[in-house]
């Protein structure tokens, strides 16, 4: 009976969360090397979508650019940036998925800098900027990224679109904020 109880609460979760379609995309084709425009160099984040874990990876390495605008450049420059990174990862998941037929490549982590840097952008109105708060941000934004729970999902599902890359991930970022609202 057990097994039966585990197995079925496996299948809910698949459901869910799609977990067997998103291991099925990790599967994908690599991008091509050298990179045939500077759009596969911004949809990688340098070249960080190549790792392992691609998603946390690439949130891990916009850290520190997104640390130091907020610090040194104030809360406009790193609104800016948010805005920036949204229509140009718009544009360069455009770009890679012409040039590889997938709307969503593994490799692509922009999205992952914008949603990033939209937590952050909402730290001065939470009172938020210790070193917990972003580590706690960061851990919910990788959580709800991951998880993708609805309506999340529903957009990763439905919007197979570089537009839907970017959002879903807004919307991640939309629920890291209400989180870290809640908890602090």
């Amino acid at each position: 009976m057990r097994k039966t109880t585990l197995s079925s609460m496996k299948h809910i979760a698949d459901k869910l969360f799609r977990i067997t379609a998103r291991r099925e995309k990790q599967h994908a084709a690599p991008l091509p090397y050298p990179y045939p425009s500077k759009a596969f160099w911004i949809a990688t984040w340098g070249g960080v979508g190549h790792l392992p874990m691609a998603g946390t990876w690439g949130t891990i390495a916009s850290l520190p650019f997104i640390g130091l605008l907020y610090t040194y450049g104030g809360l406009h420059v790193l609104a800016l940036f948010t805005i920036f990174s949204f229509v140009t990862g718009w544009m360069a998941c455009q770009k890679v998925a012409i040039h590889t037929g997938e709307h969503d490549h593994k490799s692509i982590v922009i999205d992952e800098v914008f949603g990033m840097a939209m937590v952050v952008l909402a730290f001065p109105y939470l009172g938020l900027g210790t070193w917990v708060h972003w580590l706690a941000a960061f851990m919910l934004f990788r959580i709800f990224d991951m998880l993708k729970p609805p309506p999340i999902s529903w957009v990763d599902q439905k919007m197979n679109t570089p537009l839907g890359v970017m959002f879903d991930d807004a919307l991640a970022a939309l629920f890291s904020i209400a989180a870290l609202w809640l908890i602090f």
